[in-house]
């Protein structure tokens, strides 16, 4: 299964907890980026990048891990 991280693993389970965690992190994103609406630069473009650096991260986990 691929999982919300976009990557496949043998085992499902580290895809899950590793998906997780990316949810996570783009819940908090969101979150900041509609408290900081008010400023473009850390309302939109700080979490969006904030989130790719996250999923490379743990893509290279998940990748490491096989």
């Amino acid at each position: 299964p691929l999982g919300f991280i976009g990557e496949a693993h043998p085992q499902p389970e580290r895809v899950r907890r590793v998906s997780a965690l990316l949810l996570a992190a783009a819940a908090a994103a969101i979150a900041i980026a509609l408290w900081l609406r008010h400023s473009p630069l850390l309302g939109g473009v700080a979490p969006v990048l904030a989130v790719l650096l996250i999923r490379g991260r743990l893509a290279r986990q998940l990748a490491l891990a096989r």
